[in-house]
């Protein structure tokens, strides 16, 4: 039986070699034409803007991971494709710069070079200290705050004790539920810093922002036997939102006002030229956080939600299993005595005039509470023509309750869980 000859490949001939060069030139040139139409319609499209609603990024993207971490500004920009582009980098300049630097003038901890800022102020107690007109503004406020019992500027050792336990990765080994030395420690600075005679804030020259800060003896002695490092004076809470009242009134001078702000940890800020549109309550469900409702939005509206549980991926929420029940432990303790309570899931306080540290006192005035009939009373005895209280009670999380006032403001849609009712 005869094997068949393996069958030699001719080469090509000069013209076919062409041929087969021309095919290849002609599918590769297709292919980038191709590609660079796609890529020119991607562009057009991430170039052209129409006349919506756009999130400003900050700029500086390195620095933005700190200052602007967890706020977004989102506005309504109108006009060609030129001009919302031009809008944008307006109202992104402004926005960027006055973010940043609010934040590093509110930072208790860290100096900055060309900056006398909070942490300059902290590592100076006892000395006389030349503050920017935003500096002196802001801790004149805290100050009467604190005065008058609505917030403590000098409780930083207390924020700082609760904040070093919500970050830790065992914080239930921690938690002064179930460790004693934490529990007396967070007690005996509770006691300390709710003596507001321990400290003294004094204006020294009011034309050119002078001011003293002093302490007693008391707390230099508490102090060195609890080895205490975390700043006297922290804004806490109140920090983000001074830097957003500041930030929204230098955006709105731009001229583009029809815009809001919104944080992680429950703040927004209407500008004054917003039309429509809505904030959001939430509940939580499984561990996950469910919307609850929408509260209507109005010109300069103030709205701060504080909540036993995070909406995204946030750190210091924690829960732990006490005496048979599951404890909801968060950043929003009794500044009074240092205790932390989980009667409301969610409470929101909305300040129609516009004031977001108001709101934001509030709110924190809510969450602390340790029985739903003071939280009832509070939103009762509270709500007026300006302010608005809403509430969730852990027994109930797919309730709002709304005070008979500002009922009317919240609403349903097809996401929402919960019920609306009045507080009674």
């Amino acid at each position: 039986m005869k094997s068949k000859a393996k069958k030699e490949k001719k080469p090509l001939t000069e013209k076919e070699e062409k041929r087969k060069i021309i095919v290849r030139a002609v599918l590769l040139g297709v292919a980038i034409t191709v590609a660079v139409v796609a890529f020119s319609i991607a562009m057009k499209a991430y170039i052209h803007k129409d006349p919506d609603f756009y999130t400003i990024d900050a700029d500086r993207a390195e620095e933005a991971l700190l200052y602007a971490n967890g706020i977004t500004l989102t506005c309504y920009f109108d006009g060609s494709s030129n001009e919302i582009r031009q809008a944008m980098n307006t109202v992104r300049g402004e926005y960027s710069a006055t973010l940043l630097r609010l934040y590093k003038l509110l930072d208790p901890v860290n100096e900055y070079d060309g900056f006398v800022n909070l942490a300059y102020l902290n590592n100076r107690v006892g000395e006389d200290v030349e503050l920017s007109l935003e500096l002196y503004d802001i801790l004149n406020s805290a100050y009467a705050l604190t005065v008058n019992g609505r917030f403590n500027m000098f409780a930083g050792a207390l924020w700082g004790e609760w904040q070093g336990i919500t970050v830790l990765d065992e914080q239930a080994e921690f938690d002064p539920l179930f460790n004693e030395n934490e529990a007396q420690r967070i007690s005996a600075i509770a006691a300390c810093v709710g003596d507001i005679s321990n400290f003294d804030y004094q204006i020294i020259d009011a034309e050119n922002h002078i001011v003293r800060v002093t302490v007693s003896e008391e707390y230099k002695q508490l102090q060195r036997e609890l080895e205490l490092t975390a700043p006297l004076i922290d804004l806490a809470y109140l920090r983000e939102a001074f830097e957003i009242e500041y930030t929204a009134a230098a955006v709105e001078k731009t001229g583009y006002t029809n815009g809001y702000f919104v944080t992680d940890e429950g703040l927004a800020k209407a500008m004054c030229g917003v039309n429509g549109g809505s904030f959001l309550i939430h509940s939580v469900e499984s561990g996950l956080s469910v919307k609850a409702c929408l509260l209507d939005i109005g010109p300069s509206m103030a709205f701060c939600e504080f909540k036993a549980f995070p909406v995204t991926d946030q750190i210091a929420y924690y829960s732990v299993e006490h005496e048979g029940e599951t404890l909801m432990r968060h950043p929003h303790f009794d500044y009074a005595d240092g205790g932390m309570h989980d009667t409301l899931i969610s409470a929101c306080a909305v300040n129609c005039g516009g004031d977001l540290v108001s709101a934001a006192i509030d709110s924190y005035c809510l969450i602390t509470l340790a029985d739903p009939a003071d939280a009832a009373a509070f939103a009762k005895s509270h709500a007026g023509s300006v302010s608005a209280y809403y509430y969730i009670l852990k027994a109930e999380p797919k309730t709002v309750y709304a005070d008979p006032a500002h009922a009317g403001d919240a609403h349903l849609d097809e996401e929402s869980v919960a019920e609306i009712k009045p507080i009674g």
